[in-house]
């Protein structure tokens, strides 16, 4: 045994602890760390798993009927809808349900659930059910094997024991994927987690090593010196007598004393030298990546200001979420509505509760949507406040944009603009008329007056000449 392993902790046995799948149990990283679902939970993983499952189960998912012209309709009194959004099975309630479906897609890429129909192909229940294995019949059909192996479990509509395996139709098994895995031919999900496996673990060596060298009073280790050979009690003692004075916050500034010519070297490589905050720091974004989601939702130092966090926000939704929500959708439209014989019907997420603003931006928002004949007043209370409709009648009424200038016409009003038309052209004609009899009137008065000028020069000309007749004769 060497002097340099009497200070350091002896290194844990390795263990195969049964761990919760993602998908495959324990993993073991590159960083030296063993990534099971706890580690997972405790980690910027957990944090980032929890912002989107918690961010889509507060949005209820409702059916709704697409007209011929491309409208939707939400039907609030279709049988699924009252499942999906009251009570989808007998011990969740419809948050629960949303909550733990993500968390399955998240963590381990897919979720199951025994569809329970009524005498109609009505679902009436979604119970979920562990990960089963697809199996394929030698007709070709394709059934689900389910094996309760942990305790009492629903299986189906009845309750199995421990170790009893139930065959389930593909019919009657929802089931939900994150993306498939080409290494398992599509039959199992890869889920964010499993592929971020090898950041969670970098990060967790980090949130490890940060929380030993604290502990030990922000002291990086060293090599303690002794002069001489001793028996191995003797460096046993002296080695729990330098951790008593040396390790822990609270023998931070205390004095050490040794004995016998002993000296302490510390280690020349510290936190700082390490950069280690700068390395959390890209580990949390390293994580982030995965889940595509923003730092500042995560709370990471030197995350974007707050000018861009509504920037920011709309990310999150495109990127983090409406994906996930497509992939329930389509999961659900297709095994949910198989007996919906017009094909009209979808189920979708009503994401009102996503968007929803403080006061002012709502207050700002209906009235942009009510002044843009968007909604009705009784549309833009229930999308927006979700109120009771008015009685009166006008609130049913879209009212015309603003920017047209455009009124509902009164009984008559196309009678009465034809006739002021008639009278606008009447005096335009008029006008027209008025305008050529003036001009003609001051043509007039010029030849008149020209004609007085000519007669009146022609006059002085003949008595000019007279004069100068006279004038002659005189002479």
């Amino acid at each position: 045994m060497g002097i340099f392993n009497l200070f350091r902790k002896p290194t844990p046995p390795a263990t195969n602890e049964k761990a919760v799948r993602i998908p495959w149990g324990s993993v073991s990283t590159e960083a030296g760390v063993w990534v099971d679902d706890a580690v997972v939970m405790q980690s910027v993983a957990g944090a980032a798993i929890g912002i989107i499952a918690e961010a889509i189960a507060s949005c209820d998912i409702v059916v709704r009927r697409v007209a011929a012209d491309g409208t939707k309709r939400t039907i609030y009194d279709h049988p699924l809808t009252k499942v999906l959004s009251r009570r989808p099975n007998g011990f969740q309630d419809p948050f629960a349900f949303r909550l733990h479906m993500m968390h399955r897609l998240l963590r381990a890429g897919d979720v199951f659930y025994v569809v329970v129909w009524d005498g109609i192909y009505n679902a009436k229940e979604l119970i979920p059910i562990p990960t089963p294995t697809m199996l394929v019949t030698g007709d070709g059909d394709v059934v689900w094997s389910v094996a309760s192996a942990m305790g009492d479990q629903v299986v189906g509509p009845r309750l199995r024991g421990a170790g009893y395996t139930d065959v389930i139709s593909d019919h009657d098994v929802l089931r939900i994927g994150a993306v498939p895995s080409i290494a398992l031919h599509g039959l199992r999900s890869s889920s964010p987690t499993d592929q971020a496996r090898g950041a969670i673990g970098l990060a967790t060596a980090l949130e490890r090593h940060c929380a030993s060298l604290f502990s030990r009073g922000a002291r990086p280790s060293g090599a303690l010196s002794i002069p001489g050979k001793m028996s191995d009690s003797t460096l046993a003692r002296i080695r729990a007598q330098a951790e008593s004075f040396l390790s822990g916050v609270a023998n931070h500034g205390r004095l050490a004393i040794f004995e016998e010519g002993m000296t302490f070297q510390p280690f020349a490589l510290d936190s700082v030298s390490a950069q280690t905050m700068e390395q959390r720091r890209l580990a949390v974004e390293e994580v982030a990546r995965f889940y595509r989601i923003p730092l500042s939702k995560l709370a990471a130092n030197g995350a974007a200001p707050r000018a861009n966090v509504e920037a920011e926000q709309q990310a999150f939704i495109n990127d983090a979420l409406l994906p996930w929500m497509e992939r329930i959708e389509s999961a659900m439209t297709a095994s949910l509505l198989q007996a919906d014989p017009s094909g009209a019907h979808i189920i979708e997420f009503d994401v009102a509760n996503l968007l929803r603003g403080d006061v002012q931006s709502r207050a700002e928002a209906a009235a942009t949507y009510r002044s843009s004949s968007i909604v009705t007043i009784n549309e833009a209370r229930r999308i927006f406040e979700g109120l009771p409709p008015l009685a009166d009648s006008d609130a049913d009424a879209v009212l015309a944009p603003l920017a047209s200038n455009v009124s509902p016409a009164p009984p008559g009003a196309k009678e009465l603009t034809d006739d002021l038309s008639e009278i606008k052209e009447h005096f335009e004609l008029q006008k027209i008329l008025n305008g050529k009899m003036i001009d003609a009137i001051n043509a007039q008065g010029r030849w008149v007056q020209g004609e007085k000028d000519t007669r009146r020069q022609a006059e002085i000309r003949a008595f000019l000449a007279s004069q100068d007749e006279e004038q002659g004769h005189a002479d």
